[in-house]
């Protein structure tokens, strides 16, 4: 089978524009564009250089996004080093913070057993006191109020409360 080429059509510069077709009362050529029909060359080599501007535009935005995007991800792995450094950096803080907290921890149980009343007894001994041989004896002062506890019952401030929290007002911290 044998194919057969359609015939080509030539483009002609003295085509009407699509809005003036069949128009019979249309006016003759304007003298501009008689003009235009004297310098095919010339509106080629215009539309070449429109070209290559447009192309040379086209490069230089091209440009300017790929610098752009590397400029971004250069700043991304900036951030991201400069955020894994302080973490580091609070991952060591962490660590002497624990190692902080179980020496207070230590020495708040040095100060436990130094402070408890089998050790104050102990060392007393080793300085020579002895615990006296009657318990202590309350002395009545005249004009002074009595215990209110018996001797059985331990001492407490909760009877007399508000009589001592108006009197202390605001001295407390």
């Amino acid at each position: 089978m044998t194919t057969v080429a359609a015939p080509v059509r030539a483009r002609t510069a003295t085509r009407t524009p699509p809005a003036r077709r069949g128009r019979a009362d249309a006016p003759a050529a304007a003298p501009r564009a008689k003009a235009r029909l004297d310098a095919p060359a010339e509106q080629r080599a215009e539309r070449t250089r429109a070209r290559e501007r447009h192309a040379s535009h086209l490069g230089r935005l091209g440009a300017v996004l790929v610098f752009a995007t590397i400029a971004v991800l250069v700043l991304a792995v900036v951030f991201h080093v400069m955020l894994a450094q302080r973490q580091m950096q609070l991952d060591r803080l962490n660590v002497q913070i624990a190692k902080e907290q179980r020496a207070y921890e230590q020495n708040r149980l040095i100060e436990a057993n130094a402070s408890s009343p089998q050790q104050i007894i102990t060392k007393a001994q080793g300085l020579g006191l002895v615990p006296p041989a009657e318990p202590a004896t309350y002395l009545a002062v005249p004009g002074a109020p009595l215990p209110s506890a018996s001797a059985g019952e331990p001492s407490t401030t909760i009877d007399e409360y508000g009589k001592v929290k108006a009197e202390l007002g605001n001295q407390q911290p």
